[in-house]
């Protein structure tokens, strides 16, 4: 990742990195609570496990709100799958 301004303590610059990471639920059944759970709880693990490879590749600068923040941003994505699986399908 590119540098985006300098650190105002070292004058390095800091690094902003991004990592994408795929949560599979295909073999989940959404409408379903248990399942549902299960998606949200994914996301929760794959977070941190995202958020720990960021902390080893730049260990000098671990992110303690990295996994949450993670979390949060995919949460209105599987929300918003979850209630088009429990919607009522029109025949």
């Amino acid at each position: 990742p590119k540098p985006r301004r300098a650190n105002r303590f070292a004058g390095e610059p800091e690094v902003f990195a991004t990592v994408r990471v795929p949560v599979m639920y295909y073999d989940l059944k959404l409408a379903d609570p248990a399942d549902a759970n299960r998606l949200l709880e994914r996301i929760r693990n794959t977070a941190g496990q995202a958020c720990r490879y960021l902390d080893s590749l730049y260990p000098l600068r671990p992110d303690p709100d990295c996994a949450k923040r993670a979390a949060d941003k995919a949460m209105p994505a599987a929300r918003a799958a979850i209630a088009a699986a429990s919607a009522p399908r029109a025949q």
